[in-house]
């Protein structure tokens, strides 16, 4: 029997996005809703939007975000083929411990009155309805809209594909980068492409590549050999100077993550030296929480360095009894 699997949600998936909320009765749909706007509204928000895919099938989503203070949900839609299968009451649990992995400790939603269903669902799984406050909305006119100074294209200026074995001379370049910023790796030099194979797992080696040129990897190696940590792998992700900062590593890590969770991993961890300031925001963002601090851990060029272990447990993998 297929397994419904949970992802964040990309701007790529607009379309099916779209076909889904039109089916969906009580989805108010608007001029907030073009494409456009939800591609800045997932850049602003990023990993806080997941979708639900049954058997390659979008089945559900649901639309999230903040303002630094509250989250806040727009639009929960699952298939009316769906529902009554817990996949709503999943989708709302991925976004709100999203939210509570930025630090948000309240979140808020609307209903339409005419929606008793609606109303029974969101009860049903813990949210209160409030009587004390009163909505109050004005339309404002679309064409005094502030763009933002840094908006992203609509579509992504890269692609993440998997790894094959010629991709490994960029690999091994992007990885050399990273050792020569003396805060991603204890590692000195870069193995041979023998030694850095027999290293990882086979699952979730991803290349971000620009046209034909790779940018940025990711993959996952054993953390240990007992078969009791097989669901739990170490990630590596190195993005190549000059592209840092433009969502490469963001991209990489969302798509690891469920590829990861396909493949039976329960647990990814991420060693990171507590001065790689960048590495830390991405994995924050992607939904890791700090566990501890391993002070001097090893040494490196004479000085002793301390090493941020971060680690995200699946919320769908490892549940319940083995």
């Amino acid at each position: 029997m297929d397994k419904v699997v949970i992802a964040p949600l990309v701007i790529e998936d607009y379309e099916a996005v779209l076909s889904l909320w039109r089916r969906c009765a009580g989805i108010g749909l608007g001029q907030s809703d073009t494409r456009e706007n939800i591609q800045d509204f997932l850049w602003r928000n990023p990993g806080m939007s997941f979708k639900a895919s049954l058997a390659g099938k979008m089945v559900g989503t649901i639309l999230v975000g903040h303002d630094q203070r509250r989250g806040y949900v727009y639009h929960l839609a699952v298939h009316p083929q769906k529902r009554r299968q817990g996949i709503g009451r999943r989708l709302v649990e991925r976004s709100l411990q999203a939210l509570q992995e930025t630090g948000i400790q309240k979140c808020h939603l609307f209903v339409c009155n005419d929606k008793d269903s609606g109303v029974a669902f969101w009860k049903s799984i813990g949210w209160e309805e409030r009587t004390d406050l009163q909505m109050m909305s004005k339309n404002l006119d679309p064409t005094e809209r502030i763009k933002p100074q840094k908006k992203p294209k609509l579509e992504s200026p890269f692609s993440i594909r998997p790894m094959t074995g010629e991709d490994y001379p960029a690999v091994k370049t992007i990885f050399e980068q990273g050792i020569a910023t003396g805060n991603a790796t204890f590692e000195t030099d870069a193995p041979s492409w023998e030694e850095w194979d027999a290293g990882h797992l086979q699952e979730g080696r991803l290349v971000a590549v620009d046209g034909q040129k790779v940018i940025g990897w990711a993959a996952l190696s054993r953390v240990c050999g007992r078969w009791v940590y097989a669901g739990v792998a170490e990630v590596s992700v190195y993005v190549a100077a000059g592209k840092r900062g433009q969502g490469i590593g963001t991209g990489l890590l969302q798509t690891l993550i469920p590829e990861s969770e396909q493949k039976g991993i329960w647990t990814l961890q991420s060693g990171i030296f507590p001065e790689n300031e960048p590495s830390i925001a991405l994995h924050r963002k992607c939904g890791f929480r700090l566990v501890g601090r391993r002070e001097i851990l090893g040494r490196m060029k004479g000085r002793w360095r301390d090493v941020l272990l971060f680690e995200r447990r699946s919320p769908m993998i490892g549940i319940g009894e083995a």
